[in-house]
């Protein structure tokens, strides 16, 4: 079984939840993730856990190195580009939130 895997007695289906290390908290804005698997089957569950940890642990690696900062932008810009944003309104999205200025 998944090591973060549970039962809560008022669902039929398995959750998920990982404690986040107290060093990169203030990263993330919360102490824990804690959702549902959305099944009852262990097996399923325990599959979709391990892949949540994976994933989760994976972010909090990125938040303890010096570079999370430019991870979050990077990741921000990604998002902007599948939604169809031009290059013209990210700059202004970026000079509006201050992280660049103009010259």
């Amino acid at each position: 079984m998944a090591k973060h895997l549970y039962r809560r007695p008022n669902s039929p289906n398995w959750w998920f939840e990982l404690t986040i290390p107290e060093d990169v908290r203030d990263k993330f804005g919360k102490k824990r993730v804690r959702k549902t698997t959305g099944t009852d089957s262990q097996k399923k569950a325990s599959r979709i856990a391990n892949r949540w940890a994976d994933d989760l642990w994976v972010e909090i690696e990125k938040a303890r190195s010096p570079d999370w900062d430019y991870h979050n932008i990077k990741a921000g810009v990604f998002d902007l580009k599948l939604e169809g944003t031009t290059p013209e309104e990210m700059d202004e999205i970026a000079l509006g939130s201050g992280l660049i200025t103009r010259i």
